[in-house]
């Protein structure tokens, strides 16, 4: 994939290969050419980087670059230290949340960003952009452990509590919000990978005393892949998540990186195969990074066709639409009933209209 020479890019996807290319130095590639430029757009590059919480890690990737304008590197260096404060309170919050926890007989078992900070999968921890904590616990003592988490001053927020997660919970007094899941995916997802297995596979670490796990390399891959490409809907809309493909990248680089072959088969086998072969033509296009076996996927125009053509971003997301309430109806028959009631359809008419109109 090749990186705009300009130091203007003309659109979206340009800037999106830009902002690629100014990551590649955190996994051994080279910085840009273009941004040596002196009428570079540092304003531009820093704002999309911020539309995908990525600026932390943009700031380490080129943090010993020379020629970076003194007002982008202070501003880089100030990012860099009020994320890392910020994962700081994180790490400090957590021997709390997991002593309260382990009093409820469970052990927290860490997903997502939790999990890749205190785990250390990224060189900076400070590289790592976290909006909450997720837990894992069994279903079985979920309320129990909602009510230590809550004496211990996480409160209730506005928020919903869904098939696989409890209602989020926020500490006023540290800023740090957690959800305590009892299933790792939504409903639908669950065949691909199962809080049982997650647990049985994951490490026990040390929290100032209290017991926490990490779950291994392997099921922390499969479960970015999941959550992001399947549960946020950015394999079916091909929209790229770059905070995926930094933690996917970081995990290839780790002294045991996960199984890549068992996640592609677990996912062909599930009739995800495309969403498997968007992730390696991903980290390979856009960071220079290969995983899995046999020949590297080109990336797929689609990708591109999501960020400026609007007629393939609707058509994308009507499919996607579609093709998620025929799962839930698989998952839930009893939902199939709604199909029974005029205001189903009233809702479905408004939806297409709001698509239409994004």
């Amino acid at each position: 994939m090749t990186c705009p020479a300009e130091p203007r890019p003309r659109d979206a996807w340009e800037m999106r290969l830009l902002l690629a290319a100014c990551l590649r130095p955190l996994f051994g590639g080279e910085a840009p050419a273009a941004i040596s430029h002196p009428d570079f757009d540092w304003e531009a590059l820093i704002r999309h980087s911020g539309d995908h919480l990525t600026t932390p890690a943009l700031a380490c990737a080129l943090r010993g670059q020379a020629g970076l304008p003194d007002e982008v590197r202070a501003y880089f260096e100030a990012l860099l230290a009020l994320n890392g404060e910020r994962n700081a309170q994180i790490r400090a919050a957590m021997p709390g949340l997991a002593a309260a926890i382990n009093g409820c007989g469970a052990t927290p078992l860490l997903l997502k960003g939790a999990a890749m900070l205190m785990g250390g999968i990224h060189a900076d921890p400070a590289a790592r952009v976290l909006g909450d904590i997720d837990l894992l616990v069994p279903a079985t003592w979920i309320e129990a452990c909602v009510a230590a988490t809550a004496a211990i001053g996480y409160a209730p927020v506005p928020g919903h509590a869904t098939a696989h997660h409890a209602t989020p919970q926020l500490n006023r007094e540290t800023g740090c919000e957690i959800e305590l899941h009892h299933q790792p995916v939504m409903i639908h997802l669950r065949a691909l990978l199962g809080a049982e297995e997650m647990a049985d596979g994951a490490r026990s670490i040390d929290c100032g005393g209290a017991i926490a796990a990490v779950p291994s390399a392997t099921h922390l891959a499969l479960h970015a892949i999941v959550h992001s490409e399947l549960g946020d809907q950015n394999g079916p809309l091909a929209r790229l998540s770059f905070r995926t493909l930094l933690d996917l990248a970081a995990l290839a680089r780790q002294p045991v990186p996960p199984d890549w072959q068992a996640i592609g088969e677990r996912l062909e086998r599930h009739g995800h195969g495309s969403i498997w072969s968007g992730i390696r033509a991903q980290l390979h296009s856009l960071l220079g990074v290969s995983i899995g076996e046999g020949p590297v996927p080109a990336l797929p125009d689609r990708y591109r066709l999501a960020v400026v053509d609007a007629r393939h971003r609707l058509a994308a997301r009507i499919r996607f639409r579609a093709a998620r309430r025929y799962h839930r109806f698989l998952a839930e028959p009893a939902t199939m009933l709604e199909v029974l009631r005029p205001g189903w359809w009233r809702r479905r008419w408004s939806d297409l209209r709001s698509l239409a109109n994004r």
